[in-house]
Order: structure tokens, then C-alpha cells, then sequence
């Protein structure tokens, strides 16, 4: 947990957030969805491919990162995830996991649920 916090007051790099982009095939979008700023905001963040995120954009783009990778651990596979991602879920309301992850509770909700497939509790 500390280390998190480091990370996060330290900034997390734009090249970090360009390869988290690639690897999962994001749109630039989605990316700006995902870390809650303007398509117009996340395009200026990463020209030039230099520099770092602030605290509340390093947080929200760490918090969204933890949810990727348990969400590939707990479905075994990264297609298996992004898939589920877009299924609408009754226990998000029938609203879409991937569009909770703009929040902080929201990214929460959809770990919790994934902690819950993980270990095999049926919701």
C-alpha cells in the first residue's frame, strides 16, 4: 500500500498509460473515460509521450489498472475479461462493469464482483 501511495505522489509516467492503452487495445476514448478527463485532456496528456500523471489522475489510473488485472486472474484470460466488461451485469443494474470505472466506488463495485467470480461465489 505504500508503494501505491509513492507511486501515486511520485506520478505515474505517460509512457505507463500509453502501454496499459496498447496492451489492452483501448481507444484513446476509453482511456479518457477511464481516467474521468475530456478525449481533448487525454490527447494533450500523452503528446508528448513525456512527463507524468498528477495524484488524482495517478490514483484513478492505478485503481483502474488493479481492476484489468484481477479482472484477467479471476476470468483467466484477458479476452475472457474485456468481454465480461461489456455484458451488461444485473448486479451493476444491467450497466456495463466497464462503465463504472470513471469512479472510484464504481472501479470498487466492479472488483468486488470480480473477487466474487474469483472464488467462486455466484451473484
Amino acid at each position: 500500500m505504500i508503494d501505491l501511495l509513492a507511486k501515486v505522489e511520485k506520478g505515474v509516467t505517460i509512457k505507463e498509460v500509453i502501454a496499459f492503452q496498447q496492451q489492452y487495445a483501448l481507444t484513446n476514448k476509453q482511456m479518457s473515460y477511464l481516467l474521468a478527463i475530456s478525449s481533448k485532456g487525454y490527447y494533450n496528456l500523452i503528446h508528448p509521450k513525456e512527463g507524468r500523471l498528477d495524484k488524482r489522475l495517478s490514483g484513478q489510473f492505478l485503481k483502474v489498472k488493479e481492476v484489468f488485472q484481477e479482472g484477467e486472474e479471476a476470468l483467466l484470460s484477458k479476452e475472457a475479461f474485456l468481454e465480461w466488461m461489456e455484458q451488461p451485469h444485473w448486479y451493476f443494474n444491467h450497466r456495463k462493469p466497464f462503465d463504472l470505472l470513471d469512479t472510484p466506488i464504481g472501479a470498487d463495485a466492479v472488483l468486488h464482483e470480480l473477487g466474487r467470480t474469483k472464488y467462486g461465489i455466484v451473484s
